[in-house]
């Protein structure tokens, strides 16, 4: 089974290629994908302001697995859906010095990768990906991850 925790920018390609949600939805359901949703992924969905997009944006959350984030950090983490203790220096790195909400989300979600002992799906190409592929996490792009369960895109049949 493929297990990913998905950075926000993740889910606009399962939402927006023709088909691509229902292949995330009959892999989850046959149990041969794992997407695993954190606070981190509800708050930054839930921030879109468009109401229809935000919606099926969301729809994604529903096929997720409530996972607390590896580590928690204060003023970021939510009590209850956050492991308390540990990832300091793994934080840190995946940060790289910088302690803004978006790094810190960033960071929070490949450390939570680290402590699962999954994949992150981003469509970042610098950044994040380079962050969590120097702490030896699996990094993928949406497209990537639909290539691996059997998508194709209208005409490419």
């Amino acid at each position: 089974m493929r297990r990913v925790v998905l950075d926000c920018n993740a889910v606009d390609p399962l939402v927006d290629l023709p088909g691509a949600f229902d292949v995330v939805k009959r892999a989850v359901e046959s149990g041969e994908l794992e997407l695993l949703g954190t606070h981190i992924l509800e708050d930054e969905l839930a921030a879109t302001p468009n109401v229809e997009r935000r919606a099926k944006l969301q729809a994604v959350l529903a096929l997720t697995e409530d996972t607390p984030t590896g580590a928690f950090i204060f003023g970021v983490s939510k009590l209850g859906r956050a492991r308390l203790g540990g990832g300091v220096e793994s934080i840190d790195a995946l940060r790289a010095g910088r302690t803004d909400l978006t790094h810190t989300n960033d960071a929070l979600l490949a450390h939570t990768c680290l402590v699962e002992g999954c994949a992150l799906v981003t469509n970042e190409e610098k950044g994040l990906r380079s962050r969590a592929l120097k702490q030896g996490i699996e990094v993928l792009r949406s497209r990537e991850l639909l290539a691996e369960l059997g998508y194709r895109a209208p005409g490419q049949e």
